[in-house]
């Protein structure tokens, strides 16, 4: 065989050994990172959710099994295939059965959860509640007999006894706005055609359920139950449901049923943020009552001050 034949056999040879030299050494590395337990608190029975980053960090394509561990206990395991430079984000649901500390584990890495009793936390909540400054609330409201009556109201709440608000009314077809400022037991209303405001008058009763009450009302929620959780206003909360005579701030009527309420409270806060009620009144002519109520911007800095002088 001619020498320059073998000089370039020879080149060749190394150059495919080049290449494959690389490709017979690449391997699969992987690491987890970002551990994230919602919520960190939960009530006994609840759930959290557990997210963590897996990537592969090395030059080639590979498997990883991903373990889930509580207290050391292995519950789920995970095999993931991952391609070089690839990387996911895992999610569990773990429900959480006893109450105390936990430690949950994820690809090596490890973050606590706290579990407490129902008791313990309807308490919390109620605490929460009766120490809030102020709070900005939504309010829908329907009674629905011969005719229905329906309002929307928004507004600000200044513990204890302030509120501005603006209110949407409904009677049949007729639709008004109005305004009106709350300050103890004085009123203030802005005429909606002229915007001039009136007052102050002495507060006898009002046609929507006063948000001032619900703090300390929320006592007096009969047998409550916990539900799942959910997202209201993109805030993670657990549900509970029970009974209330909440309504008795409507007075529809001398005797006030027992309602049936629905709530969501912020599972990081422990504050009410959505609370539904409907109770059905029966007198001359039954009356449904229904009542849906958001709560956020708790504890902000306001203030409600009369808008004329007296």
């Amino acid at each position: 065989m001619p020498r320059a034949t073998i000089r370039l056999a020879v080149v060749a040879l190394m150059a495919a050994i080049f290449v494959m030299v690389p490709s017979a050494c690449k391997s699969a590395k992987f690491e987890t990172s970002n551990l994230v337990i919602t919520p960190a608190r939960v009530v006994v029975g609840g759930e959290v959710i557990a997210e963590v980053d897996v990537a592969n960090v090395g030059n080639g394509q590979g498997r990883y099994r991903i373990s889930v561990k509580v207290d050391d206990q292995e519950l789920y395991f995970k095999t993931l295939t991952l391609a070089a430079g690839a990387s996911e984000k895992q999610s569990f649901t773990l429900t959480m059965h006893k109450t105390g500390t936990h430690l949950i584990e994820i690809g090596g890495l490890q973050a606590s959860v706290e579990v407490i009793s129902f008791d313990s936390a309807w308490e919390d909540t109620r605490q929460r509640m009766l120490a809030l400054k102020s709070f900005h609330f939504e309010e829908q409201l329907t009674l629905q007999a011969a005719n229905v009556l329906g309002a929307a109201i928004t507004g600000d709440v200044l513990m204890p006894d302030r509120i501005r608000a603006t209110m949407d009314l409904q009677v049949g077809f007729l639709l008004e706005t109005m305004e009106v400022v709350i300050l103890g037991d004085e009123v203030y209303t802005q005429d909606p055609h002229t915007e001039e405001w009136t007052g102050p008058s002495e507060l006898t009763e009002l046609f929507f359920l006063n948000p001032m009450n619900m703090p300390r009302e929320v006592h007096h929620i009969e047998d409550p139950r916990w539900m799942g959780t959910k997202e209201v206003g993109g805030v993670l909360c657990e549900g509970f449901r029970g009974k209330t005579r909440l309504l008795s701030d409507l007075q529809v009527g001398e005797e006030t049923p027992l309602a049936e309420v629905w709530g969501w409270i912020g599972c990081e806060d422990r504050l009410i943020r959505k609370i539904t009620m409907e109770a059905i009144f029966t007198e001359e002519q039954p009356i449904t009552v229904y009542v849906d109520i958001e709560f956020s911007n708790f504890n902000q800095e306001i203030t409600i001050e009369a808008p004329i002088s007296p």
